[in-house]
């Protein structure tokens, strides 16, 4: 009761009411602390919040961490697997590729090489086989870029070509000694190296039109170049040569040309051909006869050897007896037929452009099996090669020993066996039982009291040293703008590689620049194209319906019925001429 009435005397006339101070200090105090425990409340829950978030990082983090851990492993597998797979996808494709090239293409030629030269009696084969290469790569790209027409072509010069390497030798010779040049320093390019034209780069804006410098046949003149340098300032022909490869496997050598589509450089040995004559039977066989070999019937133990050169006077190298080694040879290599048959049985082989003329040789597209034996006829006739001869169809007499009308191939005689210089008449040729050797026929008139008596007489020898004992009547020259490749089977290069020390084939990655084509003289007017004119030409290819080409078929206007002709095997020498 005493309280009450305290606090009723207090707060007079009132009733329980909620407890307020007088004093304003007292209240915001109270105001204060209250605060104080929303934001001791609120530090805590966002504590208490942020542990929960931490903990769920951590828990997402060790999630993610083991998600990342398990993609990590997922990719190493993946590109193991990739990796797995794109080897086996390789070695398939290796032996994809492969079985492609054995099985479909068979046969493969690159276009557009200038027509042959000869190099002659100098010992230059690598100066012309890279002259070949550059002379070929500035036709092809000129093509492709639109800066010649297919059938032109550029000559460059061979001889000054050689006289610049001298030079590029002396003014390195601790460069020139290391990449096989030191008979460059004797100032002779007697014999070299392709791939000098990589290495000596100071020739790489010094190649010039054969106009500048035509080539000396004889020895002795390896240094001469008179218009060169007059020539360099303004010669416009350039290039840049980036890599090169070099091949030893047939195979990859095929492959590779496929895949760039250019032609290659070829170096090989060049061998010996020996063939075996029985001689009279000895017990001893004193030099010059050897033992006949004992995996051939010869009837004798003793032969004569016969070494003749690796080739035919068809352009085909061959290999007959043991291989011995007459020397190195560097050709242009233009393509491959994995088909084409050898008359000495090997099938398979390289397509190259030699340096030795047009004589003894045929065109590439006899070469790749596109034209028939009659069109070759027209073109590349090698009228020095025996199975090449017309025999006699008719009686031979006088007359027709004086003329080869009537279809006997008359010949003179080069050798004893038939009196020098005689005119004789070709019978016939027929292979012997002996390995390699032929039995050639002929028949000749002689003086015998007053009268002419028609005899026949034979030799037994090897195909080329028959053709080398008789020449022709009036040989009718082969093409020179199409003939001029050779033929190079397998089967030798890998003999030759086993026994005689191999081969191999180099590719350039090389660009003409196009400051070197006629076609953009406008762009560049300090520079002389004279030459480039000069040194370029047309180059002409016949073309042949059917594989007869003694027939011309033409429409008459007049009813337009067709005309048949035929032509005399005069007419087709002359339709030679017209090539």
């Amino acid at each position: 009761m005493e309280n009450n009435t305290v606090y009723q005397n207090l707060v007079p006339n009132s009733q329980v009411s909620p407890v307020t101070y007088e004093h304003p200090s007292l209240e915001e105090s109270f105001q204060q602390k209250k605060r104080m425990r929303f934001v001791v409340a609120g530090a805590g829950i966002f504590m208490v919040a942020t542990f929960a978030l931490c903990v769920a990082l951590m828990i997402q983090n060790h999630e993610l961490a083991r998600h990342v851990h398990n993609m990590q492993l997922n990719t190493e597998r993946t590109l193991s697997s990739l990796a797995y797979d794109a080897h086996k996808a390789q070695k398939s494709s290796r032996h994809t590729e492969l079985a492609f090239f054995n099985s479909q293409l068979y046969k493969f030629a690159v276009p557009l090489s200038s027509p042959v030269k000869n190099q002659q009696r100098r010992g230059t084969c690598w100066d012309f086989a890279t002259v070949a290469y550059l002379e070929q790569t500035y036709r092809q790209q000129g093509v492709e870029a639109g800066y010649l027409r297919p059938e032109e072509y550029l000559y460059m010069s061979e001889q000054a070509y050689g006289v610049m390497v001298i030079e590029a030798c002396h003014a390195n010779p601790t460069l020139c000694n290391a990449v096989g040049g030191s008979d460059l320093l004797l100032n002779t390019t007697e014999s070299g190296y392709e791939i000098w034209v990589k290495y000596f780069k100071v020739v790489h804006d010094k190649i010039v039109p054969e106009s500048v410098c035509y080539y000396y046949p004889t020895p002795g003149n390896d240094t001469v170049c008179p218009e060169l340098a007059l020539a360099l300032p303004s010669n416009p022909l350039k290039f840049t040569l980036n890599r090169m490869k070099t091949l030893y496997d047939s195979n990859e050598i095929k492959r590779q040309m496929i895949r760039r589509n250019r032609t290659l450089l070829w170096s090989s040995k060049v061998n010996n051909a020996v063939y075996y004559l029985p001689a009279e039977d000895s017990n001893v066989c004193e030099s010059p006869l050897v033992h006949c070999p004992t995996d051939k019937t010869y009837g004798t133990r003793c032969c004569q050897a016969i070494n003749s050169p690796g080739y035919s006077m068809e352009g085909e190298f061959e290999m007959h007896g043991p291989l011995t080694v007459s020397g190195g040879h560097a050709m242009l290599m233009v393509g491959f037929n994995d088909m084409f048959r050898t008359r000495n049985g090997h099938t398979g082989g390289f397509i190259l452009k030699n340096s030795w003329g047009s004589e003894m040789s045929h065109s590439l597209a006899y070469w790749m099996q596109e034209i028939s034996d009659y069109d070759e006829a027209a073109i590349c006739p090698n009228s020095k090669f025996p199975l090449n001869w017309e025999q006699c169809t008719l009686p031979f007499n006088e007359k027709e020993n004086a003329k080869d009308e009537n279809g006997c191939t008359t010949l003179t005689c080069k050798s004893a066996v038939c009196e020098q210089g005689s005119k004789v008449a070709f019978v016939n040729i027929t292979m012997s039982n002996m390995d390699g050797i032929w039995d050639a026929c002929f028949a000749r008139y002689r003086d015998t009291d007053g009268h002419k008596v028609r005899s026949e007489f034979c030799v037994s020898q090897p195909m080329g040293v028959i053709a080398r004992m008789f020449a022709p009547h009036n040989p009718k020259p082969n093409n020179d703008s199409l003939c001029g490749f050779y033929f190079f089977p397998y089967d030798l290069a890998h003999a030759s590689q086993t026994t005689l020390g191999g081969h191999w084939a180099i590719d350039f990655d090389l660009t003409w620049h196009k400051q070197s084509y006629m076609a953009n003289a406008h762009l560049y007017p300090e520079l002389d194209y004279s030459h480039v004119n000069a040194s370029s030409g047309i180059q002409t290819t016949p073309f042949f319906e059917g594989p007869i080409p003694f027939f011309d078929v033409d429409i008459d206007p007049s009813d337009g019925k067709t005309r048949t002709y035929r032509h005399s095997k005069k007419r087709l020498l002359q339709l030679n001429d017209e090539l």
